[in-house]
Protein backbone atom coordinates (compact mmCIF):
# COMPACT_ATOMS: atom_id res chain seq x y z
CA UNK A 1 0.00 0.00 0.00
CA UNK A 2 3.04 2.25 0.69
CA UNK A 3 4.16 2.25 -2.86
CA UNK A 4 0.89 2.58 -4.64
CA UNK A 5 0.38 5.33 -2.31
CA UNK A 6 4.21 7.17 -3.33
CA UNK A 7 3.25 6.33 -6.79
CA UNK A 8 -0.06 7.91 -6.79
CA UNK A 9 1.40 10.70 -5.52
CA UNK A 10 4.50 11.41 -7.93
CA UNK A 11 1.78 11.11 -11.07
CA UNK A 12 -0.20 13.86 -9.66
CA UNK A 13 2.54 15.97 -8.90
CA UNK A 14 4.33 14.98 -12.24
CA UNK A 15 2.46 18.11 -14.15
CA UNK A 16 3.06 20.28 -11.56
CA UNK A 17 6.79 19.40 -11.63
CA UNK A 18 6.67 19.52 -15.50
CA UNK A 19 5.49 23.31 -15.07
CA UNK A 20 7.65 24.48 -12.27
CA UNK A 21 10.61 23.62 -14.89
CA UNK A 22 9.03 24.56 -18.19
CA UNK A 23 8.39 28.13 -16.28
CA UNK A 24 12.03 28.20 -15.45
CA UNK A 25 13.09 27.51 -18.45
CA UNK A 26 10.94 30.65 -20.04
CA UNK A 27 12.22 32.58 -17.40
CA UNK A 28 15.76 31.77 -18.43
CA UNK A 29 15.25 32.29 -22.07
CA UNK A 30 13.84 36.09 -21.56
CA UNK A 31 17.05 37.02 -19.05
CA UNK A 32 19.33 36.29 -22.03
CA UNK A 33 17.60 37.67 -24.45
CA UNK A 34 17.35 41.03 -21.79
CA UNK A 35 21.22 41.01 -21.34
CA UNK A 36 22.35 42.39 -24.45
CA UNK A 37 19.65 45.43 -24.14
CA UNK A 38 20.34 46.02 -20.78
CA UNK A 39 24.25 46.10 -21.96
CA UNK A 40 23.55 48.83 -24.24
CA UNK A 41 20.98 50.62 -21.61
CA UNK A 42 23.76 50.44 -18.83
CA UNK A 43 26.82 51.88 -21.54
CA UNK A 44 25.05 54.23 -22.48
CA UNK A 45 23.48 55.57 -19.53
CA UNK A 46 26.61 55.51 -17.94
CA UNK A 47 27.97 58.43 -20.12
CA UNK A 48 25.03 60.19 -21.13
CA UNK A 49 23.66 60.86 -17.72
CA UNK A 50 24.78 62.06 -14.35
CA UNK A 51 22.98 63.69 -11.57
CA UNK A 52 25.65 67.02 -10.89
CA UNK A 53 23.75 68.59 -13.78
CA UNK A 54 22.46 71.97 -12.20
CA UNK A 55 19.56 72.53 -14.60
CA UNK A 56 16.18 71.02 -14.56
CA UNK A 57 14.02 69.57 -17.17
CA UNK A 58 11.98 72.69 -17.93
CA UNK A 59 15.04 74.62 -18.08
CA UNK A 60 16.81 72.14 -20.44
CA UNK A 61 13.68 72.20 -22.76
CA UNK A 62 13.41 76.71 -22.31
CA UNK A 63 17.57 76.91 -23.58
CA UNK A 64 17.18 74.20 -26.33
CA UNK A 65 14.46 76.01 -27.76
CA UNK A 66 16.40 79.37 -27.78
CA UNK A 67 19.29 77.71 -29.09
CA UNK A 68 17.28 76.16 -31.80
CA UNK A 69 15.51 79.29 -32.99
CA UNK A 70 17.00 80.22 -36.34
CA UNK A 71 19.52 77.69 -36.08
CA UNK A 72 20.50 76.05 -39.50
CA UNK A 73 21.77 72.24 -38.92
CA UNK A 74 23.42 72.48 -42.70
CA UNK A 75 25.79 74.98 -42.04
CA UNK A 76 28.72 73.35 -40.74
CA UNK A 77 30.46 74.94 -37.45
CA UNK A 78 33.70 75.48 -39.02
CA UNK A 79 32.42 77.52 -42.20
CA UNK A 80 31.20 80.58 -39.26
CA UNK A 81 34.98 80.94 -39.08
CA UNK A 82 35.47 79.35 -35.66
CA UNK A 83 39.09 77.80 -34.48
CA UNK A 84 37.13 74.42 -33.19
CA UNK A 85 37.98 72.27 -36.30
CA UNK A 86 37.83 68.86 -34.37
CA UNK A 87 36.04 66.09 -34.35
CA UNK A 88 36.73 63.08 -31.46
CA UNK A 89 35.40 59.57 -31.26
CA UNK A 90 35.23 56.76 -28.56
CA UNK A 91 33.77 53.58 -28.76
CA UNK A 92 32.61 50.79 -26.50
CA UNK A 93 32.32 47.24 -27.64
CA UNK A 94 29.43 45.92 -26.22
CA UNK A 95 29.20 42.71 -28.39
CA UNK A 96 31.51 40.89 -30.65
CA UNK A 97 29.61 37.62 -32.17
CA UNK A 98 29.24 36.12 -35.75
CA UNK A 99 32.50 35.72 -36.16
CA UNK A 100 32.38 33.68 -39.12
CA UNK A 101 35.65 32.86 -41.04
CA UNK A 102 33.50 31.03 -43.94
CA UNK A 103 32.98 34.14 -45.27
CA UNK A 104 35.23 36.66 -43.54
CA UNK A 105 32.48 38.78 -41.90
CA UNK A 106 32.28 39.65 -38.17
CA UNK A 107 29.65 41.72 -36.83
CA UNK A 108 30.12 44.14 -33.71
CA UNK A 109 27.72 45.88 -31.91
CA UNK A 110 28.73 48.81 -30.08
CA UNK A 111 28.16 52.31 -29.11
CA UNK A 112 30.04 55.31 -30.88
CA UNK A 113 30.34 58.37 -29.20
CA UNK A 114 31.24 61.45 -31.74
CA UNK A 115 32.06 64.91 -30.10
CA UNK A 116 32.41 68.50 -31.74
CA UNK A 117 32.00 72.02 -30.65
CA UNK A 118 29.24 74.56 -32.66
CA UNK A 119 29.64 77.82 -30.61
CA UNK A 120 26.04 78.18 -31.67
CA UNK A 121 25.21 76.05 -29.04
CA UNK A 122 26.69 78.11 -26.47
CA UNK A 123 25.01 79.15 -23.23
CA UNK A 124 27.66 80.37 -20.98
CA UNK A 125 24.91 82.79 -19.04
CA UNK A 126 24.02 79.07 -17.27
CA UNK A 127 26.20 78.10 -14.21
CA UNK A 128 29.43 75.96 -14.58
CA UNK A 129 29.12 72.62 -15.89
CA UNK A 130 25.22 72.74 -17.27
CA UNK A 131 24.21 70.75 -19.67
CA UNK A 132 21.41 70.02 -22.01
CA UNK A 133 20.60 66.19 -22.87
CA UNK A 134 19.28 65.13 -26.21
CA UNK A 135 16.65 62.61 -27.46
CA UNK A 136 17.01 61.44 -30.83
CA UNK A 137 14.32 63.47 -32.43
CA UNK A 138 16.31 66.57 -30.44
CA UNK A 139 19.66 65.11 -32.10
CA UNK A 140 18.41 65.22 -35.66
CA UNK A 141 17.58 69.21 -35.46
CA UNK A 142 21.58 70.16 -35.24
CA UNK A 143 23.98 69.62 -37.09
CA UNK A 144 25.93 66.75 -36.83
CA UNK A 145 29.30 65.07 -38.77
CA UNK A 146 28.22 62.24 -41.12
CA UNK A 147 30.13 59.16 -39.72
CA UNK A 148 30.93 56.39 -42.42
CA UNK A 149 32.86 52.77 -42.19
CA UNK A 150 35.25 51.90 -44.41
CA UNK A 151 34.85 48.07 -44.31
CA UNK A 152 31.59 47.59 -43.57
CA UNK A 153 28.39 45.84 -45.11
CA UNK A 154 25.79 47.12 -42.96
CA UNK A 155 25.53 49.66 -40.38
CA UNK A 156 22.46 50.73 -38.17
CA UNK A 157 22.45 53.17 -35.92
CA UNK A 158 19.59 52.76 -32.67
CA UNK A 159 19.32 54.39 -29.59
CA UNK A 160 20.85 58.38 -30.52
CA UNK A 161 21.38 60.55 -27.90
CA UNK A 162 23.58 63.69 -27.45
CA UNK A 163 24.16 66.04 -24.80
CA UNK A 164 25.37 70.10 -24.97
CA UNK A 165 27.44 71.61 -22.74
CA UNK A 166 27.38 75.58 -21.70
CA UNK A 167 30.52 76.17 -23.82
CA UNK A 168 28.95 74.95 -26.75
CA UNK A 169 30.46 71.25 -26.93
CA UNK A 170 28.51 68.43 -28.61
CA UNK A 171 28.65 64.46 -27.11
CA UNK A 172 26.71 62.64 -29.33
CA UNK A 173 26.08 58.76 -28.70
CA UNK A 174 24.48 55.78 -30.79
CA UNK A 175 24.17 52.05 -30.76
CA UNK A 176 25.93 50.46 -33.85
CA UNK A 177 24.49 47.04 -35.07
CA UNK A 178 27.17 46.87 -37.80
CA UNK A 179 28.69 43.91 -40.05
CA UNK A 180 32.38 44.41 -40.93
CA UNK A 181 34.44 42.55 -43.39
CA UNK A 182 37.76 41.27 -43.19
CA UNK A 183 40.25 39.13 -45.29
CA UNK A 184 42.23 36.68 -42.92
CA UNK A 185 45.22 34.73 -43.11
CA UNK A 186 44.13 31.42 -42.00
CA UNK A 187 46.31 29.55 -42.85
CA UNK A 188 47.38 28.05 -39.03
CA UNK A 189 43.68 27.58 -38.04
CA UNK A 190 42.45 26.66 -35.52
CA UNK A 191 45.91 27.75 -34.32
CA UNK A 192 45.67 31.22 -35.45
CA UNK A 193 45.74 34.78 -33.81
CA UNK A 194 43.61 37.51 -36.19
CA UNK A 195 43.18 41.07 -36.23
CA UNK A 196 39.69 42.54 -36.61
CA UNK A 197 39.97 46.22 -37.80
CA UNK A 198 37.12 48.63 -37.69
CA UNK A 199 37.72 51.89 -39.68
CA UNK A 200 35.90 54.38 -39.22
CA UNK A 201 35.73 58.39 -40.46
CA UNK A 202 33.87 61.06 -40.94
CA UNK A 203 33.07 62.88 -44.18
CA UNK A 204 33.68 66.34 -42.99
CA UNK A 205 37.15 66.07 -42.44
CA UNK A 206 37.56 66.08 -46.19
CA UNK A 207 35.02 68.32 -47.37
CA UNK A 208 35.16 70.90 -44.70
CA UNK A 209 38.44 70.27 -43.19
CA UNK A 210 38.13 68.97 -39.81
CA UNK A 211 40.47 67.00 -37.93
CA UNK A 212 40.11 63.78 -36.31
CA UNK A 213 40.68 62.42 -33.16
CA UNK A 214 40.56 60.22 -30.35
CA UNK A 215 39.51 61.55 -26.58
CA UNK A 216 39.76 60.31 -23.41
CA UNK A 217 42.53 58.04 -22.06
CA UNK A 218 40.79 55.06 -22.64
CA UNK A 219 39.31 55.65 -26.72
CA UNK A 220 38.28 51.64 -26.93
CA UNK A 221 36.80 49.64 -24.47
CA UNK A 222 34.58 46.22 -23.91
CA UNK A 223 31.58 45.78 -21.94
CA UNK A 224 32.14 42.68 -19.48
CA UNK A 225 31.19 39.51 -21.59
CA UNK A 226 31.82 41.59 -24.89
CA UNK A 227 33.33 39.24 -27.01
CA UNK A 228 32.71 35.94 -28.71
CA UNK A 229 32.92 32.64 -26.32
CA UNK A 230 35.21 31.12 -29.56
CA UNK A 231 37.68 33.92 -29.25
CA UNK A 232 40.05 35.45 -26.38
CA UNK A 233 40.80 39.40 -26.29
CA UNK A 234 44.75 40.00 -26.77
CA UNK A 235 44.37 43.34 -27.08
CA UNK A 236 43.32 46.31 -28.26
CA UNK A 237 44.59 49.20 -30.68
CA UNK A 238 43.61 53.06 -31.43
CA UNK A 239 44.97 55.19 -33.86
CA UNK A 240 44.68 57.81 -36.04
CA UNK A 241 45.94 57.30 -39.60
CA UNK A 242 46.55 59.89 -42.89
CA UNK A 243 45.28 58.48 -46.27
CA UNK A 244 46.63 60.05 -49.21
CA UNK A 245 43.17 60.66 -51.49
CA UNK A 246 43.53 61.59 -55.22
CA UNK A 247 40.74 62.99 -56.98
CA UNK A 248 39.50 64.88 -59.87
CA UNK A 249 40.99 68.47 -58.75
CA UNK A 250 43.96 67.68 -57.02
CA UNK A 251 45.73 65.02 -54.45
CA UNK A 252 44.23 65.29 -50.75
CA UNK A 253 45.31 63.91 -47.26
CA UNK A 254 42.37 62.22 -44.84
CA UNK A 255 42.33 60.71 -41.91
CA UNK A 256 40.85 57.56 -40.44
CA UNK A 257 40.34 56.15 -37.25
CA UNK A 258 41.34 53.10 -37.32
CA UNK A 259 40.17 50.12 -34.27
CA UNK A 260 41.83 46.28 -34.24
CA UNK A 261 40.66 44.08 -32.00
CA UNK A 262 43.79 41.30 -31.63
CA UNK A 263 41.85 37.85 -30.85
CA UNK A 264 43.52 34.54 -30.64
CA UNK A 265 41.20 31.45 -31.24
CA UNK A 266 40.20 28.70 -28.77
CA UNK A 267 41.75 25.89 -30.07
CA UNK A 268 40.71 23.42 -27.41
CA UNK A 269 37.12 23.31 -28.71
CA UNK A 270 38.84 21.97 -31.83
CA UNK A 271 40.34 18.98 -30.00
CA UNK A 272 37.11 17.84 -28.41
CA UNK A 273 34.88 18.06 -31.74
CA UNK A 274 37.38 17.78 -34.43
CA UNK A 275 41.16 16.37 -33.90
CA UNK A 276 40.39 14.26 -30.99
CA UNK A 277 38.07 12.13 -32.48
CA UNK A 278 39.56 11.49 -36.11
CA UNK A 279 42.79 10.94 -34.00
CA UNK A 280 41.12 8.17 -32.17
CA UNK A 281 39.51 6.48 -35.20
CA UNK A 282 43.00 6.40 -37.13
CA UNK A 283 44.49 4.50 -33.80
CA UNK A 284 41.85 2.16 -34.26
CA UNK A 285 42.35 1.72 -37.84
CA UNK A 286 46.02 0.45 -36.54
CA UNK A 287 44.27 -2.69 -35.16
CA UNK A 288 44.16 -3.86 -38.45
CA UNK A 289 47.62 -5.40 -38.91
CA UNK A 290 47.01 -7.25 -36.12
CA UNK A 291 44.12 -9.65 -38.10
CA UNK A 292 44.35 -12.24 -40.22
CA UNK A 293 43.91 -11.23 -43.85
CA UNK A 294 40.38 -12.08 -44.30
CA UNK A 295 37.37 -10.55 -44.46
CA UNK A 296 37.00 -9.52 -41.22
CA UNK A 297 39.88 -7.25 -41.62
CA UNK A 298 38.84 -5.99 -44.63
CA UNK A 299 35.45 -4.84 -43.41
CA UNK A 300 37.11 -2.98 -40.03
CA UNK A 301 39.71 -1.18 -42.36
CA UNK A 302 36.74 0.08 -45.10
CA UNK A 303 34.58 1.20 -41.79
CA UNK A 304 37.37 3.22 -40.03
CA UNK A 305 37.68 4.82 -43.98
CA UNK A 306 33.91 5.55 -44.17
CA UNK A 307 33.55 6.96 -39.73
CA UNK A 308 36.47 9.06 -41.39
CA UNK A 309 34.68 10.31 -44.47
CA UNK A 310 31.46 10.78 -42.11
CA UNK A 311 33.23 12.93 -39.50
CA UNK A 312 34.80 14.82 -42.28
CA UNK A 313 31.36 15.74 -44.19
CA UNK A 314 29.95 16.45 -40.24
CA UNK A 315 32.54 19.18 -39.66
CA UNK A 316 32.36 20.43 -42.85
CA UNK A 317 30.65 23.35 -42.10
CA UNK A 318 32.84 24.55 -39.54
CA UNK A 319 36.03 24.80 -42.12
CA UNK A 320 36.79 27.91 -43.66
CA UNK A 321 35.40 28.10 -47.37
CA UNK A 322 38.55 29.26 -49.07
CA UNK A 323 41.21 29.22 -51.83
CA UNK A 324 43.92 27.90 -50.08
CA UNK A 325 44.42 24.57 -47.43
CA UNK A 326 44.92 25.27 -43.53
CA UNK A 327 46.38 23.24 -40.75
CA UNK A 328 42.88 21.81 -40.45
CA UNK A 329 43.04 19.93 -43.84
CA UNK A 330 46.33 19.09 -43.47
CA UNK A 331 45.15 17.12 -40.87
CA UNK A 332 41.87 15.70 -41.76
CA UNK A 333 44.12 14.62 -45.03
CA UNK A 334 46.87 12.82 -42.87
CA UNK A 335 44.15 10.75 -40.88
CA UNK A 336 42.71 10.11 -44.23
CA UNK A 337 45.89 9.14 -46.09
CA UNK A 338 46.78 6.70 -42.59
CA UNK A 339 43.24 5.07 -42.88
CA UNK A 340 43.28 4.26 -46.43
CA UNK A 341 46.88 3.06 -45.59
CA UNK A 342 45.17 0.03 -44.23
CA UNK A 343 43.32 -1.18 -47.51
CA UNK A 344 46.33 -1.03 -49.20
CA UNK A 345 48.21 -2.94 -46.57
CA UNK A 346 45.34 -5.80 -46.53
CA UNK A 347 45.58 -5.57 -50.48
CA UNK A 348 49.51 -6.55 -50.03
CA UNK A 349 49.69 -9.00 -47.54
CA UNK A 350 46.41 -10.46 -49.79
CA UNK A 351 47.56 -10.64 -53.42
CA UNK A 352 50.99 -12.02 -51.20
CA UNK A 353 49.19 -14.92 -49.59
CA UNK A 354 47.57 -15.72 -53.02
CA UNK A 355 50.20 -15.74 -54.53
CA UNK A 356 52.00 -18.35 -52.05
CA UNK A 357 49.20 -20.06 -52.46
CA UNK A 358 49.29 -21.10 -56.17
CA UNK A 359 52.75 -21.69 -55.71
CA UNK A 360 52.26 -24.49 -53.64
CA UNK A 361 50.05 -25.74 -55.14
CA UNK A 362 52.23 -26.18 -57.95
CA UNK A 363 54.91 -27.62 -56.20
CA UNK A 364 52.80 -30.12 -54.59
CA UNK A 365 51.15 -31.26 -58.46
CA UNK A 366 54.59 -31.14 -59.73
CA UNK A 367 55.26 -33.88 -55.94
CA UNK A 368 52.61 -35.74 -57.41
CA UNK A 369 53.31 -35.94 -61.01
CA UNK A 370 57.20 -37.36 -59.93
CA UNK A 371 56.07 -39.59 -57.02
CA UNK A 372 53.82 -41.41 -59.93
CA UNK A 373 56.26 -41.81 -62.21
CA UNK A 374 58.40 -42.80 -60.05
CA UNK A 375 56.40 -45.88 -58.60
CA UNK A 376 55.57 -46.41 -62.28
CA UNK A 377 58.90 -47.19 -62.91
CA UNK A 378 59.90 -49.09 -60.19
CA UNK A 379 56.82 -51.03 -60.79
CA UNK A 380 58.27 -52.41 -63.90
CA UNK A 381 61.72 -53.39 -62.76
CA UNK A 382 61.70 -54.39 -59.20
CA UNK A 383 57.84 -55.47 -58.44
CA UNK A 384 59.25 -57.79 -55.95
CA UNK A 385 61.08 -55.44 -53.86
CA UNK A 386 58.52 -53.03 -53.11
CA UNK A 387 56.28 -55.46 -51.70
CA UNK A 388 55.78 -55.28 -48.10
CA UNK A 389 54.97 -57.26 -45.81
CA UNK A 390 51.92 -56.07 -44.81
CA UNK A 391 49.49 -56.22 -47.24
CA UNK A 392 47.57 -53.09 -46.52
CA UNK A 393 50.35 -50.63 -46.06
CA UNK A 394 50.56 -48.07 -49.05
CA UNK A 395 53.25 -48.60 -51.72
CA UNK A 396 56.64 -46.49 -52.08
CA UNK A 397 55.88 -43.48 -53.58
CA UNK A 398 51.89 -44.17 -54.45
CA UNK A 399 49.64 -40.88 -54.64
CA UNK A 400 48.80 -42.26 -50.88
CA UNK A 401 51.66 -41.82 -49.30
CA UNK A 402 52.56 -38.13 -50.08
CA UNK A 403 52.02 -35.50 -47.31
CA UNK A 404 50.72 -32.07 -48.34
CA UNK A 405 52.04 -29.11 -46.76
CA UNK A 406 50.45 -26.06 -45.33
CA UNK A 407 49.08 -23.77 -47.93
CA UNK A 408 50.26 -20.84 -45.98
CA UNK A 409 53.37 -19.82 -44.57
CA UNK A 410 53.15 -17.19 -41.67
CA UNK A 411 56.71 -16.51 -41.35
CA UNK A 412 56.76 -15.50 -44.93
CA UNK A 413 53.12 -13.86 -45.24
CA UNK A 414 53.19 -11.88 -42.53
CA UNK A 415 56.70 -10.15 -41.98
CA UNK A 416 54.87 -7.05 -43.59
CA UNK A 417 52.26 -6.91 -41.09
CA UNK A 418 54.97 -6.79 -38.23
CA UNK A 419 56.62 -4.09 -39.69
CA UNK A 420 53.20 -2.25 -39.97
CA UNK A 421 51.89 -2.69 -36.54
CA UNK A 422 55.03 -0.18 -35.06
CA UNK A 423 56.00 1.37 -38.27
CA UNK A 424 52.11 2.85 -39.01
CA UNK A 425 51.16 4.05 -35.19
CA UNK A 426 54.62 5.61 -34.33
CA UNK A 427 54.71 7.25 -37.44
CA UNK A 428 51.03 8.68 -37.27
CA UNK A 429 52.03 9.80 -34.13
CA UNK A 430 55.24 11.37 -35.16
CA UNK A 431 53.66 13.66 -37.61
CA UNK A 432 50.79 14.78 -35.31
CA UNK A 433 53.22 16.11 -32.98
CA UNK A 434 55.05 17.95 -35.88
CA UNK A 435 51.90 19.28 -36.93
CA UNK A 436 50.54 20.53 -33.30
CA UNK A 437 54.05 22.10 -32.88
CA UNK A 438 53.90 23.84 -36.36
CA UNK A 439 50.70 24.87 -35.12
CA UNK A 440 50.83 26.08 -31.96
CA UNK A 441 53.89 28.29 -32.87
CA UNK A 442 51.99 29.42 -36.01
CA UNK A 443 53.81 28.03 -38.46
CA UNK A 444 51.94 28.47 -41.81
CA UNK A 445 52.23 24.96 -43.54
CA UNK A 446 49.94 25.28 -46.26
CA UNK A 447 48.28 27.62 -48.37
CA UNK A 448 49.19 30.41 -50.94
CA UNK A 449 47.59 33.42 -48.84
CA UNK A 450 49.45 36.64 -49.30
CA UNK A 451 49.35 36.82 -45.63
CA UNK A 452 47.70 39.78 -43.65
CA UNK A 453 48.27 43.09 -45.00
CA UNK A 454 49.78 46.01 -43.55
CA UNK A 455 47.21 48.46 -41.77
CA UNK A 456 48.36 51.76 -44.55
CA UNK A 457 47.37 49.21 -47.18
CA UNK A 458 43.68 48.46 -45.58
CA UNK A 459 43.16 51.64 -44.86
CA UNK A 460 43.87 52.99 -47.86
CA UNK A 461 41.59 50.67 -49.77
CA UNK A 462 38.33 50.83 -47.51
CA UNK A 463 38.64 54.38 -48.13
CA UNK A 464 38.51 54.12 -52.04
CA UNK A 465 35.38 51.35 -51.45
CA UNK A 466 33.67 54.03 -49.71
Amino acid sequence: MMEVSKGRTYRRLKPLFLILVSYLCTAIAVDISQESTSRIVVAMDAHMQDTSNPLSATQQSRILGQLLAGYDKTIAPIHLGTNDTTISMKFRVVHMDGIIDRDGTYRVHFVQYISWKDSRLAFTDQAAGSRIYLHKEQVQNIWQPTCLFGNSLSVEAQDMRGKIWSDGSVSVSAHMLSVFYEESDLRSFPWDEQDFPVVAWCRETFDFGYNLSLYGSKPVDFAPGAYSTEWRLLGVEADVYRVQVRTDRADNTDQRVVLKYYMRRHVISYFVKFIFPLTLVTMLSFIAPFMEPDGNRLALSTTMVLTVVALFFTISDELPRIAYHTWMDIFIAVCFLYTCSNIILFLTVYLNKRKQDEEEKRRQHEAERSNIALMAQKDSTHVEEEITTDPHAPLLGSRSSTVLKPAVHPAQTMWVDRIARWVLPLSFLSIMLILILLGYYKVPIAGTSDGPRDTHSRIQESFLSA
